[in-house]
């Protein structure tokens, strides 16, 4: 008769005949899918916290002039007549959404303090509550690390990192005051490795990720909830855009950089991104997302807009999301750490 301590066994080597796994590492497999299980359980019953809900007052979108941040405003302007929207902008822009009359666009560069100043007093004297922050406003580059130039590294760090920290550190008093929320754009490229000629970019999305993963579990206990949105490659004008950015990243280089990376240069590359951009979320997914990270009342960490490789983005944010806020203690990284060189092992010796 086959014993209870047997059936994992028996039960993994019976669904994956080809593959017979020395008992040890089954076990060890076994615990951490029931960690995960535990993690799960435990984030559902004790770390989900309900946030207020506001249904009018005035909400602040940075980097309105075109991409995500002009088609949220958009899409929550029309849905939300009540609450006023504050679009930042570098210049004035005509067209839809700000022709609706609940949409005030406001001069706003990050980087700049007086900007910054400026828009939160403006909202100060429409003496309403600040519901919400948006950030969005950022900056992308396509260049390779050996020969990108420091300015241009300082530069996307200036504006994707130090000008969205000034911006929430501003109208946090605000924001702490209403019981608001903070909403901010980074990209799956911060939370997953990312490919060449991302170097800038990546790094600053990844800085951004552990900046509001600490500000979260800051500002919650104000009941002020901060979401991270992590959309991929938009379809909407992507080709366009990618073409562009492959021409940008050609034209930083010098003949040395052509000559070192010419694989990274050429229509293969431009071809990969397209193809991933065919595969990604849409944009309406992704304001649907910033919505609710706004007005439900159980906002998540993080939403992913787009697949993970082979995971469907709703399997992969529950995953990060356990992991960002459970799976910090260093006894259970070495664990995992532990399990995942076992499981190198098992697969080396298998082959």
């Amino acid at each position: 008769m086959m014993t209870f301590s047997a059936l994992p066994v028996a039960f993994l080597n019976a669904i994956v005949p080809s593959l017979v796994l020395p008992y040890e590492y089954i076990v060890k497999l076994i615990a951490l899918a029931a960690a995960f299980l535990s993690v799960a359980l435990a984030h559902r019953l004790v770390l989900r916290k309900e946030f207020p809900v506001h249904h009018d007052g005035d909400i602040l979108i940075s980097g309105t002039s075109s991409g995500i941040g002009r088609a949220t405003c958009e899409w929550l302007a029309k849905q939300y007549p009540h609450i006023t929207f504050y679009a930042g902008v570098q210049r004035m822009v005509q067209g839809s959404p700000f022709d609706l009359p609940n949409v005030k666009q406001v001069i706003l560069d990050i980087t700049n303090q007086d900007h910054v100043d400026a828009a939160l007093e403006l909202i100060k004297q429409d003496q309403l509550p600040l519901i919400a922050v948006i950030n969005n406003a950022g900056l992308y580059d396509m260049s390779t690390f050996e020969f990108m130039g420091v300015d241009t590294l300082r530069k996307i760090m200036e504006v994707n990192v130090m000008g969205t920290y000034m911006l929430t550190q501003v109208a946090l008093p605000m924001i702490r005051k209403s019981k608001g929320r903070i909403v901010t754009v980074s990209s799956i490229s911060g939370l997953i490795p990312g490919g060449p000629l991302l170097a800038a970019y990546q790094g600053s999305k990844h800085a951004l990720e552990a900046m509001f993963d600490a500000l979260r579990v800051e500002v919650a206990p104000h009941d002020v909830s901060a979401s991270l949105i992590e959309p991929g490659f938009l379809q909407s004008n992507i080709v366009e855009e990618i073409k562009w950015m492959q021409e940008t990243a050609s034209n930083n280089c010098n003949n040395q950089a052509m000559e070192v990376y010419p694989e990274l240069m050429g229509e293969r590359y431009l071809s990969l991104f397209t193809e991933m951009a065919t595969t990604t979320g849409s944009m309406e997914e992704t304001c649907k997302s910033i919505e609710d990270a706004i007005f439900d009342k159980y906002p998540q960490p993080r939403y992913l807009t787009s697949r993970v490789g082979a995971l469907p983005a709703w399997l992969a944010a529950k995953v990060v999301n356990r992991l960002a806020d459970i799976a910090l203690h260093m006894e259970t990284i070495v664990f995992m750490l532990r399990i995942r060189v076992s499981i190198e092992k098992m697969l080396g010796v298998a082959k």
